[in-house]
């Protein structure tokens, strides 16, 4: 939870174990804000709402009544506050409400400790969660009001300047940075219902899901409006998890952590403090005890280190280690992951990206993994064998930096692919007639490797068809290029829509069948989609003994290739000292399956 210095002269008296603070508003014709403070046990607490919001400058403040003391608070809690007295029905006086800043006394350590630690619980009993989009003016509310009745009536929008514009309104609400904080994802994920407030209007959270999917479904993906609608959708999964996990299906809290590494905290430690709500309802939730402390002595990697520990030892597998390494050493054993970065991208890890194509195999088979760690916590013995050894990689494969709308449906996919063509192909040598391992092509083996083998037996046929004509597409923007005009990206006005007609013309999806299932699809469920989020930030690689795969960013020639207990998909190794430095996890064309894994070869390693 944010800390706040607040300015207070109210008097905070202490906090059972299981009680929490409410603030009742009052309704009041005069300008000022007059709220009381009660206590009450969390378990048999009145009818209440609980207020997700974001905190905003720390010098933006606004001054309220509390009690009959001055207190001071952010200004954006004062806007949410006075929009909810504003709001209040004629017959009620009072409106129950929970909201961190006020009800927590943020001065006091030990108690917000405690408190963070019963926030799942205040945000899955609250009658309902009201979200603070922020303050919207007439305007503003007026626009987004009618991209809502517009996109209601799906069937009458198409893609164009109408849709686009539709596309902007939404948009505007989807800046709000609230979409972006690691916090918002309990407070919504264990909501019963949850309502956005963008100024004077309002939406319920299931309507802002469908909103979105109809709005992507008609003006397609852009490179700005693709993050923002990925965060209400990645908000969306995260809820879905947590309900899939009282049904009894077992999700690991790292996953939590991994979908939410983008999302923005101010103190670092809450990137795990902001997800414990999960945890705690999960199955064998009371295992997983992390508990909040706030104290100046326990540093973030004290907090990431502590996270990892526990989830190889509830786990009893090595899918934590899966998780994308970050560029930046920050004092971390290779193994535990960071979880504060603030980039939108990094890139999948390779068992989630298959785990719903695979026999869920491991690649070490039934053998079960007991984790040991050094006495100083900072080594990890693994048990397993070294089976390759990496002799060249590619380029990273970078995702698009520029923040203009689509240039037109091809060019999202082209400019990546005529990168991977290029460039992996040299790399995995495809495009001569030699064949692989597994007794195909090794063109074959090449596009099957650029999504990790994340398809079906019975899709294989039109997936082939698929990158066929993506792969023409590639071409024909490479030769684009050599003509002067530097792919579609850098067209413009008529030269714009020539390329793009020139693409989809020459490059393959002159057929009406594969040019209708182009189009049909959509660029997210087109395989463009998935080798994108698959392959972006990591690289191709090629192995002594001629397997080929998809390596990691940090990856490079000389890196070892392994498989281990408890393991699902190979690990990359690198040598340092006496122990081993782990690079991430690959993806191994011909041996994800047990075809590599051999007990009789196993041995010690200690990752450092």
């Amino acid at each position: 939870m944010e800390s706040s210095e607040n300015t207070t002269s109210y008097p905070y008296k202490s906090v059972g174990s299981r009680e929490i603070r409410l603030i009742d508003i009052h309704r009041d014709s005069s300008g000022d804000l007059h709220v009381d403070i009660k206590h009450c046990s969390l378990d048999e607490a009145p009818p209440y709402e609980a207020l997700s919001y974001c905190w905003g400058e720390a010098k933006d403040r606004a001054l309220i009544s509390c009690n009959g003391h001055q207190m001071s608070i952010m200004k954006s809690l004062h806007e949410a506050l006075s929009q909810f007295r504003a709001t209040m029905k004629e017959n009620v006086d009072r409106r129950t409400i929970w909201a961190d800043a006020i009800c927590i006394d943020q001065s006091n350590t030990p108690e917000r400790n405690q408190q963070v630690l019963l926030m799942g619980e205040v945000y899955r009993n609250a009658q309902r969660v009201i979200v603070w989009l922020g303050h919207a003016d007439a305007e503003s509310c007026e626009r987004f009001e009618f991209a809502v009745l517009m996109l209601q009536d799906n069937n009458t929008l198409r893609p164009g300047l109408l849709a686009d514009d539709i596309g902007e309104r939404v948009m505007e609400l989807l800046s709000s940075p609230w979409f972006t904080r690691t916090w918002v994802v309990q407070e919504v994920g264990l909501a019963k219902e949850a309502i956005l407030y963008y100024g004077s209007t309002e939406i319920t959270w299931v309507g802002l899901v469908e909103l979105c999917t109809k709005l992507q479904s008609i003006i397609g993906p852009t490179a700005r409006g693709s993050l923002l609608l990925m965060n209400v959708f990645n908000l969306e999964q995260l809820r879905n998890m947590f309900h899939l996990s009282q049904n009894g299906s077992q999700i690991q809290p790292y996953r939590h952590l991994q979908a939410c590494r983008y999302k923005f905290a101010k103190d670092p430690r809450d990137k795990v403090y902001g997800l414990i709500g999960f945890f705690s309802f999960a199955p064998h939730g009371q295992r997983f005890a992390i508990l909040p402390e706030y104290q100046d002595q326990n540093t973030k990697q004290d907090v990431y280190l502590d996270f990892a520990i526990k989830s190889l030892q509830i786990s009893r597998n090595l899918d934590i280690l899966s998780v994308p390494r970050a560029p930046v050493d920050d004092g971390l054993p290779s193994w535990a992951p960071r979880w504060d970065l603030e980039a939108p991208v990094l890139s999948r890890d390779v068992w989630t990206s298959r785990v719903e194509y695979t026999k869920r195999r491991t690649i070490a088979g039934t053998f079960s993994y007991q984790p040991e760690f050094s006495a100083d916590l900072s080594r990890l013995r693994l048990s397993g064998h070294i089976i390759d050894t990496i002799e060249e990689v590619g380029p990273v494969c970078r995702p698009p930096q520029h923040e203009e709308a689509v240039y037109s449906k091809t060019e999202s996919l082209t400019s990546v692919f005529t990168v991977l063509y290029d460039e992996s192909m040299k790399v995995t040598r495809a495009d001569t007639t030699q064949k692989y391992h597994t007794g195909e092509t090794l063109l074959d083996a090449h596009w099957k490797t650029m999504i990790a083998g994340s398809f079906r037996p019975e899709e294989e046929h039109d997936m082939r068809a698929d990158f066929t004509q993506i792969r023409n597409m590639a071409k024909l923007n490479t030769r684009l290029e050599k003509l002067g005009l530097h792919g579609v990206k850098a067209m413009s006005g008529p030269r714009k829509f020539l390329g793009g007609f020139a693409i989809i013309l020459f490059g393959g999806l002159t057929n009406r069948e594969n040019r209708d299932r182009f189009w049909r699809r959509g660029a997210y469920n087109y395989p463009g989609h998935d080798l994108r989020s698959m392959i972006l930030n990591r690289r191709f690689m090629r192995t002594k003994g001629g397997f080929i795969g998809i390596a990691p960013e940090l990856a490079s020639a000389g890196d070892s290739v392994g498989v281990f207990e408890g393991g699902k998909v190979p690990l990359l190794l690198r040598p340092k000292g006496d122990d081993w430095e782990l690079i991430g996890d690959s993806y191994v064309h011909g041996i994800m399956e047990q075809e590599a894994f051999s007990q009789e070869k196993c041995k010690e390693f200690w990752l450092v």
